[in-house]
């Protein structure tokens, strides 16, 4: 067995590394034949579940209140997809990252990119308007999740290999992105524009600030074999 995380090999019936907790994979040992002496169990802290129900009914009761509120004539429809909508953002920049333990970089994309970007397509639904949502919305939900990776890079150095793949994904996707909307749109889009500037910002930092790790860990993650 062996340890991904920490690169080294433990016994057979470790199912988890002793000295990170990571879940160990049956890779083959570096040196064949090689004998272990017992490993210490270490106690690592568990992963709290994220709290996701608290987003779903947050949500839910920010769509009865902007449906109320449209249909009684006290919002207008921009106002009230935009209440609708600004909850997955709020939810994005500020209710996951305190509700949530061992918050890593790729975990922060993955997991809360997508809930903005759907507030942004459906602010493009509720108005009638997919051209605003996704010139606008959408980019502007991307530049959020930049500003998160860059504070996340200065705040906790040791994440700042990570950040870099997707440094590079924002600032390939950007471009294409821009390019949609103005064949789709006929619109000229600067969100995404600045959206494409700040990856390409974070990424030049990283390469600056940590050359070696940058580069290896670009390497390993878009390498062809």
């Amino acid at each position: 067995m062996r340890c991904r995380e920490c690169n080294v090999d433990v016994p057979e019936n470790y199912t988890a590394c002793p000295l990170c907790g990571a879940k160990t994979h049956a890779d083959a040992p570096t040196i064949q034949g090689i004998r272990y002496s017992e490993c210490p169990r270490v106690e690592t802290e568990k992963y709290k579940r994220n709290p996701f129900f608290i987003f779903l009914a947050v949500w839910a009761v920010a769509a009865a209140l902007a449906f109320v509120l449209l249909k009684t004539g006290v919002m207008t429809a921009m106002t009230a997809a935009g209440l609708f909508c600004a909850v997955p953002l709020l939810w994005t920049l500020v209710g996951r990252p305190l509700l949530v333990r061992q918050l890593y970089v790729g975990n922060y994309v993955v997991m809360n990119i997508w809930s903005a970007v759907l507030g942004c397509f459906l602010f493009g639904r509720l108005t009638d308007s997919a051209a605003d949502g996704f010139a606008v919305g959408v980019p502007a939900c991307c530049i959020v999740i930049l500003v998160a990776l860059f504070v996340t890079v200065l705040c906790v150095p040791k994440h700042a290999k990570r950040a870099a793949a997707y440094a590079v994904l924002f600032g390939v996707g950007s471009p294409v992105a821009l390019a949609a909307v103005a064949i789709r749109f006929h619109l000229f889009a600067p969100m995404w524009i600045a959206s494409a500037v700040l990856s390409a910002g974070l990424l030049v930092y990283l390469l600056v600030r940590y050359k070696q790790a940058t580069k290896e860990e670009l390497a390993a993650k878009f390498s062809v074999q």
